[in-house]
């Protein structure tokens, strides 16, 4: 059976049936579950990567034929920017629906480690990882690792492109439940403070942008190095243990209620506010074309500000939030413009000038 790839420019949201959308898209645990030690780099990995599209076939074909899973169709991808690294694909496993999961990035922690880790915490809460099927780690003869799992028919938490404040109110329970759920790290601290954490992560990202977009770089510099500048003006306090990529397509609401959590390999330690700041920074990207302008994306950053404030007292902070939105305008000036390839000439100057404007906004902002 033909299977049919639908793609946008970084890989968060595919349309895996014509008439709706797929997004998956984002401890010290019992005894019985082994310590997870080591959080995963992914961008990081940019340049060594080989990117997975030539060999993905093959893959599959020895997947299906080793393990009896029949392959419907591909339902979502992720990328570092333009290389491919994992896929995920509908089909059939031992007559029951499942999804397989393939990734030829070997990671520090393999993904069902982690999962297993947030199991033992989640029981008895309305948040848990998909059900694992089977699970095979990174193999380096074979170049790929992969799994099967359960097949998620839940709707996603938001929709990215959407109302922020439909957004945020199904946020901020799904948050809440989270938190309550995972009170103990899957691993010990790395021993950074925020303010050296903020500095290495920046530093990682300048130099990937200096090498892929030197001339985009140089221009948006001044601009960028008045954005470290300013993130590093909150007090320096301890990185806080989180899901760092809680994306709207990364959750999705089950038809009993529960929240599944997938991209569990992005579980680190980080500073306090980036897993609330990196679903706002996704709704700034996900902005429909008809709605670049400033006005907008200063009403998706208000509307979640305003969440925080009202609905997660004791969680996380507005200022806490503010210097991670500065961190993510950040990142999004040297990489995310110009890796949106989806977005016209024109259409991309609309966007550059609306993050200009929101970020010259809140480093104005007392």
């Amino acid at each position: 059976m033909a299977i049919w790839f639908s793609i946008n420019d970084y890989g968060l949201y595919l349309r895996p049936r014509a008439e709706r959308w797929q997004r998956d898209r984002v401890d010290s645990p019992t005894t019985s579950v082994k310590m997870v030690r080591m959080e995963n780099q992914i961008v990081s990995k940019y340049f060594s990567h080989k990117d997975f599209t030539p060999d993905l076939a093959q893959a599959l074909e020895r997947i299906a034929k080793e393990h009896g899973f029949s392959l419907i169709l591909h339902a979502h991808r992720r990328q570092i920017y333009d290389k491919l690294w994992r896929v995920r694909i509908e089909g059939m496993w031992q007559g029951k629906q499942a999804m397989l999961r393939v990734e030829n990035l070997k990671l520090e922690t393999d993904e069902e480690t982690i999962r297993q880790a947030f199991r033992a915490q989640c029981r008895g809460t309305k948040v848990r990882p998909p059900e694992t099927y089977l699970s095979k780690p990174f193999d380096q003869g074979l170049g790929y690792a992969f799994s099967i799992e359960e097949l998620v028919e839940g709707q996603p938490l938001f929709d990215p492109s959407g109302d922020p404040q439909q957004a945020c109110a199904a946020f901020a329970p799904f948050y809440r439940e989270l938190r309550r759920a995972t009170v103990k790290p899957f691993w010990d601290t790395p021993g950074q403070t925020t303010r050296e954490y903020s500095i290495a992560q920046m530093a990682k990202w300048h130099e990937l942008a200096d090498r892929k977009y030197p001339e985009h770089t140089a221009k948006v510099d001044k601009l960028v190095s008045r954005l470290r500048t300013a993130s590093m003006e909150t007090r320096d306090n301890d990185l806080r243990f989180m899901h760092a990529h809680l994306s709207g397509a990364d959750v999705r609401v089950a038809e009993n209620g529960e929240w599944v959590v997938f991209a569990n390999h992005y579980w680190r330690w980080s500073q306090p506010g980036y897993d609330i700041a990196f679903p706002l920074w996704g709704m700034w990207l996900a902005l429909p074309t008809d709605k670049l302008m400033a006005e907008d994306v200063q009403h998706i950053t208000d509307t979640w500000m305003a969440m925080v404030r009202d609905e997660l007292d004791g969680l996380v902070t507005t200022d806490e939030l503010k210097f991670m939105i500065l961190n993510r305008l950040y990142g999004s000036l040297l990489l995310d413009l110009p890796a949106k390839m989806n977005l016209s000439n024109a259409e991309l100057k609309r966007l550059e000038w609306a993050l200009i404007s929101e970020a010259e906004r809140l480093l104005a902002a007392p």
